[in-house]
């Protein structure tokens, strides 16, 4: 068994339960629409991987799609993905240019042809990442949750807690939906960990759970590093952790590097050039993540170090420069401004 199966097990049993009655339900006529929420790593990928498999064993045809943050301003890219997955005719062609695929026409066709599917065999939506979801994608979704009620229908979303597509229509519309199911996922405590790891001695769980925050990805990443030490995969799964944070987040981070223990939201917007909102958003992302402890800084030195040795050598003693004049003026001791 892989460490995502187990990864997968160690769920809390409401969470899977909740999804068992969801896809039973939908096979039985019941429509649901399920948002699945966690910070970035938390496995909201790998938990709506399950909810494809699970159903495909129940009989169900599964169309998948994925939004990213690049391909956003593509019109229909997720919708086009979920067309691509249906069985050759089974789905109308999508209307070639935006303006007529955006007809309430248009939706309710699309709608009304994935009910038609859902009379042979349920259907399963899966969708990962609806905050990078493009507009008219986004409006197809949610007439396809208003307009399949009542049938075979099961939309599985994810999205991360800490951000939000363009459209605040979408998601607060979908809220409102009288199926609407919503689960969070979390990090991994340490009794989960000894669990997973019942032949590893408890104080090396519990280093473990420490140097990845109970984060399901960072775990994995130190489970496949030789040794004791967090090694390259740690290192790799960290920054790629900080990349899906958001935009902002990259800079931020090298800040709050920098500051370590010292990163408030105020003194790492002024080093990284940035709102203090934003601060305090990315801030909160990475303590959700697990990355991040507030007054003791990132949550492993070896996740510090993968920060700061991407940087430019240049760059980085810059940073170290504006940070010490920093935290000199908020009265930190000499020893720290060294």
């Amino acid at each position: 068994m892989g460490m995502g199966d187990l990864m997968v097990l160690f769920r809390r049993a409401e969470e899977l339960s909740l999804l068992e009655k969801l896809i039973a339900g939908c096979g039985e006529g019941n429509s649901g629409l399920l948002l699945i929420e966690g910070a970035v790593g938390c496995g909201k990928s790998e938990f709506l991987e399950t909810v494809a498999v699970n159903s495909e064993k129940r009989g169900a045809l599964v169309l998948r799609g994925m939004a990213t943050a690049d391909e956003r301003r593509h019109p229909l890219g997720v919708l086009r993905q979920l067309t691509a997955d249906a069985p050759p005719g089974a789905l109308p062609p999508l209307p070639p240019s935006p303006a007529e695929a955006g007809r309430v026409g248009a939706m309710r066709q699309f709608a009304s042809a994935v009910r038609e599917l859902s009379a042979t065999a349920p259907v399963v939506i899966c969708v990962d990442d609806l905050h990078h979801v493009d507009e008219l994608s986004g409006r197809y979704l949610l007439h396809l949750a208003r307009g399949t009620r009542e049938a075979k229908v099961l939309l599985a979303l994810t999205e991360s807690v800490h951000e939000h597509g363009d459209d605040p229509l979408l998601r607060t519309e979908l809220l409102r939906l009288p199926h609407f199911s919503r689960l969070r996922l979390e990090r991994f405590t340490p009794d989960a960990v000894r669990a997973m790891l019942p032949d590893r001695p408890e104080a090396e769980t519990a280093r473990l759970h420490r140097a990845g925050g109970g984060n399901p990805l960072l775990l994995r990443a130190l489970l496949q590093d030789p040794g004791t030490r967090p090694g390259e995969a740690y290192a790799q799964a960290v920054l790629a952790c900080l990349h899906r944070c958001g935009p902002a987040t990259p800079a931020l981070t090298e800040a709050i590097a920098v500051l370590d223990p010292l990163a408030t939201a105020p003194l790492a917007a002024r080093l990284a050039g940035t709102t203090e909102p934003a601060a305090a958003r990315a801030l909160a992302a990475l303590e959700d993540a697990g990355l991040l402890t507030r007054g003791r800084g990132l949550c492993h030195p070896a996740a510090r170090a993968a920060v700061l040795d991407r940087m430019e050598p240049e760059a980085r003693r810059a940073l170290h420069r504006e940070a010490a004049l920093l935290a000199r003026a908020a009265g930190a001791p000499d020893t720290v401004v060294a």
